[in-house]
């Protein structure tokens, strides 16, 4: 008997997770107001960042204030399972270790219970960083200064951000309801159908008038780009304003000190480098945008504050140039900034007549470090599925296209679907109906473990699995059904 009691007792000492036995206080009404540590391991020293002969004996009220970040809501959950002798847990931070724990509360003697401590840090910060990068998702597209619409092969919309709307004073449940050609001015809605018959080859930067709801226009700068969205085509049009542009480049043409003063104040950064580009000129507004004064720049190579990668682009955009004297397409680069973050332009530039006998380029470099971002999340969402986290079917068949010239042969699909989705979303809600959809996700996507397996949602109540290297043995072996998996269903 003293041989396994000395064995239990090691064992208890070597558990990996804290683990401490109390004796509840109760008041004169019978409600718990305290409880005593009768025993702890070693485990439990560490995370308290005490010694246990420091702790045996005491009451939990006599520890440190700062032991345990929320002692009443503890005692609480401490109360009901020693009265109760049901199990419960919660969530703790602990100071000493600067850590977060699950205490698991148990009870088989009343007034008594065990409490396990395990660190769930790393699971509560990836928590965190999910619900913040969620946040931020939600918020990209409303929080941009640049309107954002998402238009069908039919040219409709589909979806569009707050700015949009704004732009052109409907609301967002009107302007679902609107077509291209009803805030295009220039072209016509047959002209329209005729240059974008195919959306999802679209790709270019254009200037034009948008027409307002109450008749006004104004001139945009829109920058077009094909996708599929939803499994159908679709254009990504991001509009920017540039009716203050507009103006201030006709009043440049009245005053030269009015184009002093526009280039000194406007956003866009403005220069001119000669062949070899080296900077003869850059607007004072260089120092708001990259904390490097327009001093730092002027007399020096433009290459010296580009990223490495993007030299040689920068180069051969600056010889097309001068050699053709026509306007390039824009040029997308990095440029280091003060702090040392290397943040995207987009360069326009065009050649001016001789000066001096020597001709020289202006460009307007506009910091789109958050377009390209925004860019990408939109790239993202075109893939996944929001309601199960899954790939969607736009990924679905471009990894079919992909797979068609590969070598991962044999390929095996797996196609299942949800039955009387339809008699659960009319007889218990939609809600339901979703979370149903979101549980059987979770089980393909918990039985389909290799990285180069896909997992997809196809259709409202339909599944697809894409097992490259796997023959139809193998894949039939996995598609029989798991008995307990119906029960985590239910």
């Amino acid at each position: 008997m003293s041989h396994d009691s000395d064995k239990t007792r090691r064992l208890f000492e070597n558990l990996p997770d804290a683990f401490a036995y109390h004796h509840l206080i109760f008041n004169g009404a019978g409600e718990p107001v305290d409880f005593i540590i009768l025993d702890v391991n070693r485990a439990f020293e560490n995370l308290a960042g005490m010694k246990r002969t420091e702790m045996i004996g005491r009451e939990a009220s006599s520890l440190p204030s700062d032991f345990i970040q929320d002692a009443a809501a503890c005692l609480k959950v401490f109360g009901e399972v020693a009265l109760t002798g049901r199990h419960s847990s919660i969530d703790q931070y602990f100071a000493a270790t600067k850590r977060w724990y699950n205490i698991l509360a148990s009870s088989d003697e009343a007034g008594f219970f065990a409490a396990s401590y395990r660190d769930i840090t790393e699971r509560k910060d990836a928590v965190e960083r999910l619900i913040e990068k969620e946040a931020r998702l939600r918020t990209l597209v409303n929080l941009s200064r640049d309107g954002i619409v998402i238009i069908n092969q039919e040219h409709q919309v589909i979806d569009a951000n707050r700015r949009f709307c704004e732009m052109l004073g409907y609301s967002p449940a009107e302007i679902l309801k609107l077509h291209t050609w009803d805030w295009e001015v220039i072209m016509p809605e047959h002209e329209i159908r005729r240059v974008f018959q195919d959306l999802t080859k679209i790709n270019e930067n254009f200037e034009t008038l948008h027409r307002r709801k109450d008749g006004s226009t104004f001139a945009v700068e829109v920058s077009a780009t094909g996708a599929r969205v939803g499994g159908e085509n679709a254009v990504i049009c991001v509009c920017r304003d540039i009716s203050a542009r507009k103006r201030a480049e006709e009043a440049l043409k009245q005053s030269e000190a009015k184009f002093r003063t526009f280039v000194e104040n406007a956003s866009d950064i403005i220069f001119t480098i000669d062949r070899q580009g080296n900077i003869t000129y850059i607007s004072p507004n260089i120092e708001k945008i990259s904390g490097f004064p327009a001093s730092e720049y002027e007399g020096k190579n433009y290459t010296a504050f580009i990223h490495p990668d993007d030299v040689s682009s920068f180069l051969e955009y600056v010889r097309q140039c001068f050699e053709t004297k026509r306007e390039q397409q824009p040029l997308e680069y990095r440029v280091r900034h003060q702090d040392g973050v290397w943040r995207w332009h987009s360069l326009n530039a065009s050649i001016t007549d001789a000066i001096n006998d020597e001709e020289m380029l202006i460009g307007i470099s506009r910091n789109i470090t958050e377009h390209k971002k925004y860019e990408e999340q939109l790239e993202y969402l075109s893939f996944y599925d929001q309601l199960t986290g899954l790939y969607n079917r736009a990924l679905y068949e471009k990894e079919i296209e992909r797979l068609q010239n590969s070598d991962q042969y044999p390929i095996s699909l797996m196609l299942c679907d949800l039955d009387d989705l339809k008699i659960v979303n009319d007889t218990q809600g939609h809600q339901n109906g979703d979370r149903l959809l979101k549980a059987c996700a979770d089980l393909i996507k918990a039985s389909i473990r290799r990285e180069r397996d896909i997992v997809a949602r196809f259709g409202g109540d339909e599944f697809v699995a894409i097992l490259p290297e796997t023959d139809e043995g193998t894949c039939k072996k996995n598609s029989k059904a798991d008995p307990e998996q119906p029960r985590a269903l239910q």
